[in-house]
């Protein structure tokens, strides 16, 4: 993964007790979507943690550490898919790319119809699905997204809710194991995102018209990797943003609307 740009996205309650997967056919590799509109939706799949009445959550990560997250954000400053001619298929790739976007310091006026154009800040604690407004794009094969989670540059601090500060991951909570434990307290302000493969369940290749697409990130893998006794604050958040973009899926099916 590469440092690039991010996004924030508020979220809402919580429920208690486990999250059941989701019963729907599984998704598969798309080679592109001929769209010809587009509605973001963030989720998570939370299968592998426990929420709490008290609106906090638990996970036991790969190394056996019993993680309860209370409270967090997430920054995202973009999102966007990109079309087939410009897409890494055709060599551009964003490991290239080792700083913020001028279009996204610019509110997106030169990204793509497709682009997610406000910041969007996302409660790792609530972990709540979210839709966005429907944006319209003219007719055109896209292959692949493209999602950046960064704190925005100082022209868009204000976007932010008050008292975030400019930031990229703040997070919140506890760890233990055995008879060690501790306190969670990540802030980072670096930046990290990749292209993100389509997937769908539902749509053929000749299909053609307006799509959703859901971008379903995975919090119980969120802390794997992490050696609490001995990773610091920065190697930790750094761990968290990476398994954040590394467990992403995109999936395209026809729009509800």
């Amino acid at each position: 993964m590469v440092a690039v740009w991010g996004v924030v996205t508020a979220l809402a309650g919580p429920r208690c007790g486990p999250v059941p997967e989701d019963s729907e056919a599984p998704p598969s590799a798309l080679a592109s979507v001929r769209a010809t509109g587009v509605r973001w939706r963030l989720g998570w799949d939370a299968s592998r943690i426990t929420r709490a009445p008290d609106g906090s959550w638990s996970v036991t990560t790969d190394l056996g550490y019993r993680v309860t997250v209370t409270s967090g954000a997430l920054v995202t400053l973009g999102l966007t898919l990109h079309h087939c001619e410009a897409s890494t298929r055709s060599g551009w790739s964003p490991r290239r790319w080792l700083g913020p976007s001028s279009a996204w310091a610019n509110h997106g006026k030169e990204l793509d119809p497709s682009a997610v154009r406000e910041l969007l800040v996302e409660d790792l604690a609530a972990l709540a699905p979210r839709s966005l407004a429907a944006l319209s794009v003219s007719t055109r094969a896209y292959c692949e997204g493209h999602w950046v989670l960064s704190a925005p540059p100082l022209a868009r601090e204000a976007e932010l809710p008050v008292g975030l500060g400019r930031v990229t991951l703040t997070l919140q909570g506890s760890w233990s194991r055995g008879a060690a434990s501790g306190p969670i307290a990540l802030t980072s302000t670096l930046a990290n995102g990749d292209v993100v493969a389509l997937q769908s369940a539902t749509l053929a290749p000749s299909f053609e018209g307006p799509i959703d697409a859901t971008l379903t990130r995975s919090p119980g893998s969120l802390f794997d990797g992490i050696t609490f006794e001995s990773d610091g604050p920065a190697a930790q958040s750094w761990r968290v943003l990476e398994n954040l973009v590394r467990g992403a899926t995109l999936r395209v099916e026809r729009s509800a609307r």
